[in-house]
């Protein structure tokens, strides 16, 4: 339940910084229809290129409104692990959104084997193996008690009593020794072999738990640090779009561009922007599973 609350936290985030990319957009190209008409109006840029932008502005609006519904409906599926002291669902807010993902740190690979010891130590699946197959023991350990036969020694010692001239009875000393052989030895005999038949059989399971465990532990590894590389590929695509936005604006603003060109290149720009806020949201989702991986809350 807590790692899925941790990946609707995230998406929730996610969710935020796409609607305020989108806001950001619309806001340039809203800045640009100024700029536009002010030169269609002067005879300098041609009224197609003003028609264009306001095409543009539009289909911006429409993104935007797009992402918010995106962010109520990640807020929505949030809510149901936000909580007041009364236990009722609260709606987050979006003034509660972070201002930004937290830095992805860099896995370091020499952790992996610490990590998966401190898995085997803490994670409940191994210790609930355990505890069965320490009651089955304890079973089997009373199966064969019942198969031993009952030995008891005993001892007394009586002697005479009384104050008259006739006294009762003599002093004796008596010991005895009682053994008794169970009937039932049969039984108790087949309650061994079956729970000695089902401590294998949860030997195995525990092996197979612990098999699993580092198997898991693993795969959220490689899970963690491809999210690592792929945002930092992401991060460098979108270094790389903005120099070519930032160039085609400014060929646009000095008449050698076009406005086609220059929302392409916004178009490219806006596109890697949105892979790096997944890429982000992938790698702080995978951390979250590595943690649960290795036995710690996320």
């Amino acid at each position: 339940m807590t790692l899925i609350a941790t990946r609707r936290y995230w998406d929730w985030v996610a969710s935020g910084r796409r609607f305020i990319l989108a806001q950001a957009v619309l806001q340039i190209a809203r800045n640009r229809q100024t700029f536009l008409d002010d030169g269609v109006k002067g005879g300098l840029l041609p009224a197609i290129d003003a028609a264009d932008n306001r095409r543009a502005v539009l289909q911006r609006q429409g993104q935007v409104i797009e992402a918010e519904r995106f962010l109520q409906q990640s807020a929505i599926e949030l809510s149901l692990f936000y909580r007041d002291d009364r236990g009722m669902i609260q709606l987050p807010k979006p003034e509660q959104l972070p201002q930004a993902f937290p830095d992805a740190q860099e896995p370091q690979q020499a952790r992996v084997r610490a990590d998966t010891q401190a898995a085997l130590r803490q994670r409940p699946e191994i210790p609930r193996v355990e505890a069965l197959r320490d009651q089955v023991t304890v079973d089997r350990q009373l199966a064969r008690n019942q198969q031993l036969p009952a030995v008891d020694v005993f001892a007394g010692f009586t002697s005479e009593s009384g104050d008259g001239i006739a006294r009762r009875g003599p002093q004796e000393l008596r010991a005895g020794l009682s053994f008794e052989l169970p009937w039932q030895r049969r039984s108790a005999t087949g309650r061994v072999h079956a729970a000695e038949a089902r401590i294998e059989q949860i030997r195995q399971r525990e092996q197979f738990t612990k098999e699993q465990v580092v198997a898991e532990v693993q795969d959220a590894d490689s899970a963690l640090l491809t999210s690592h590389q792929r945002l930092q590929m992401a991060r460098d695509e979108v270094s790389v779009s903005r120099q070519l936005e930032d160039a085609e604006r400014t060929r646009f603003e000095l008449g050698e561009g076009t406005l086609f060109q220059l929302n392409l290149r916004e178009l490219a720009t806006v596109e890697s922007a949105l892979r790096e806020i997944a890429s982000q949201a992938d790698y702080h989702r995978a951390l979250a599973a590595y943690k649960a991986a290795i036995g710690v809350v996320p």
